[in-house]
C-alpha cells in the first residue's frame, strides 16, 4: 500500500527535522547523543512494514479495509470529518462507528 511507504519517508524526513532543530536550538545535548537519537530512530523507521500485508499479515480482508478506512480518516482535518460526517450521516464525526467510517471511505 502506497500510503504506509509514503508515511514512512514522511517519518523519516520528520526525524531529521527534528534532529536539525535540536542541533540548531539546543548545545545542550552532546553531538554524539544527538547522532545516536537520529540514527536510532531512522533505524526503527527503516524497520517499519511498507505495506499493509507486512504491517498485519494475519488481518483478514475486512480487517484490513477497515485498517484503511480508519487510517483514511485519520489523516483528514476536522473540517473535512465534519463535513462528511454531517453530510452522510447528519452526525459529529465523534459519534460515528468504525463501520460507518468504512462506509464513508468506500463512497469516496
Amino acid at each position: 500500500m502506497e500510503d504506509l511507504k509514503q508515511a514512512k519517508e514522511q517519518l523519516k524526513k520528520e526525524i531529521r527535522e527534528a534532529y536539525i532543530f535540536l542541533r540548531k536550538n539546543n548545545n545542550t545535548i552532546p553531538d554524539e547523543t544527538l547522532e545516536f537519537m537520529k540514527d536510532a530512530a531512522l533505524e526503527k523507521a527503516d524497520g517499519l512494514a511498507d505495506n499493509i500485508n507486512d504491517a498485519f499479515p494475519f488481518a483478514t480482508e475486512n480487517q484490513k479495509k477497515r485498517i484503511k478506512a480508519m487510517t483514511w480518516w485519520s489523516e483528514l482535518s476536522w473540517d473535512e470529518k465534519h463535513e462528511l460526517a454531517n453530510n452522510v450521516f447528519k452526525r459529529p464525526p465523534r459519534t460515528l462507528t468504525g463501520s460507518e467510517i468504512e462506509n464513508i471511505w468506500k463512497m469516496r
